[in-house]
């Protein structure tokens, strides 16, 4: 699931709690986007709204207001900034954070959230952006609508707004559109996934074990494949995945849609089944392979053999990286391919953007990484 939510639920295991910081808006040059978390604890801080003062009085008001909990009080305030007058910071946007208070015994829609995630995989939350004395929340899934706590949007039009979200291709969600009307600005609606973007790493030596290194720390489900049972020994990060497969490039057919895949295994020819069997598949949107130039050329000749038409080659990007990082470290290589994956990332949203616009939605979303 999504980390922010992962670590609320290990909080409320351990029956601690803490203050959950939301951009529930944004205007002009901001440091980061709306739906952006940061969790801060008893005793530390995980997640970013974007650092500096913003980030620093942001913390400094959740660590006051935790010694306040047991208290009667607000369970959500927000908060508007201006980032240029209020904190200094050049960039010169307002911010609406919103903060929310997550006790174990009185935040029930985050085990609630977390259920319908490892059920359906998808869900769509929708927020009061108001100063409340209870939190207001609306989890909508597949099976339905359901209430948490005293929720102040829930009406007729929200659901089904909602709904709209839950087929929408993660990478889109990662932008923001924002309404205008006055009414829907009283609302954050943000699409959850059980994991961020997938990525399949079909081999687990040296260059993909810097990769993962790499690609964990971002809002992603790493997969890696091999053969090699000792290379998959642990220990891993939380949101990596690790299959021995006798056969490796029988595991294309395990994978879902939309993933992210990269191949790099210790054997060429292994390599060659693993892209052809990519390939054959249209429902995958990057397919790298390591290599040069020279390993390239030789693939698409051997593709071809295989009676695979230009068209279909076109979609093997190999060498993965960037041409003009040099190095051939494990590190390089892998910071390289890290950098492509976001740049890929970032096209996406844009052109996926263009297609929300023309769907005449009015909401605010993000998907949460």
């Amino acid at each position: 699931m999504a980390a922010w939510l992962s670590q609320l639920q290990r909080h409320i295991d351990a029956n601690e709690s803490c203050v959950l910081i939301t951009v529930a808006g944004a205007r002009g040059s901001v440091p980061r986007d709306v739906g952006s978390k940061m969790i801060v604890g008893q005793s530390y801080t995980t997640g970013s709204i974007g650092g500096g003062q913003l980030e620093y009085r942001c913390t400094k008001f959740a660590v006051e207001w935790l010694k306040k909990l047991s208290e009667p009080g607000q369970r959500s305030i927000l908060q508007r900034i201006t980032l240029g007058a209020g904190c200094g910071q050049c960039c010169g946007g307002v911010v609406e954070i919103l903060f929310e208070e997550i006790r174990p015994q009185l935040s029930g829609w985050v085990p609630r959230l977390a259920a319908v995630l490892q059920d359906e995989k998808r869900a769509v939350v929708v927020t009061a952006r108001e100063t409340l004395e209870r939190s207001s929340k609306l989890i909508v899934s597949q099976r339905g609508v359901e209430l948490t706590d005293d929720i102040a949007v829930a009406d007729h039009s929200v659901a089904p707004l909602a709904k709209q979200f839950l087929h929408r291709d993660a990478v889109a969600e990662q932008r923001n559109v924002k309404s205008s009307t006055d009414h829907m600005q009283r609302i954050l609606i943000e699409p959850v996934s059980d994991a961020g973007a997938e990525i399949v790493l079909f081999g687990a030596g040296h260059v993909a074990a810097a990769c993962v290194n790499v690609l964990s720390s971002l809002d992603t489900l790493l997969h890696v494949v091999d053969s090699r049972e000792n290379l998959l020994r642990g220990p891993w990060p939380e949101n990596v995945q690790t299959y021995m497969r006798s056969n490796v490039a029988d595991f294309v057919a395990q994978i879902n849609s939309g993933a992210y895949c990269l191949v790099m295994t210790h054997d060429h020819e292994l390599d060659l089944r693993i892209c052809a069997n990519l390939l054959v598949r249209d429902d995958l949107p990057f397919i790298g392979l390591i290599g040069s130039q020279s390993k390239c050329r030789r693939f698409e000749k051997r593709l071809q053999t295989l009676d695979f038409e230009d068209r279909i080659i076109s979609r093997l990007t190999c060498p993965i990286g960037f041409d003009d990082i040099s190095g051939k470290e494990p590190a390089t290589i892998a910071v390289g391919v890290a950098g492509q994956y976001l740049q890929w990332r970032s096209r996406a949203c844009i052109e996926s953007q263009v297609d929300i616009r023309r769907s005449n939605l009015s909401a605010v979303f993000t998907e949460t990484r």
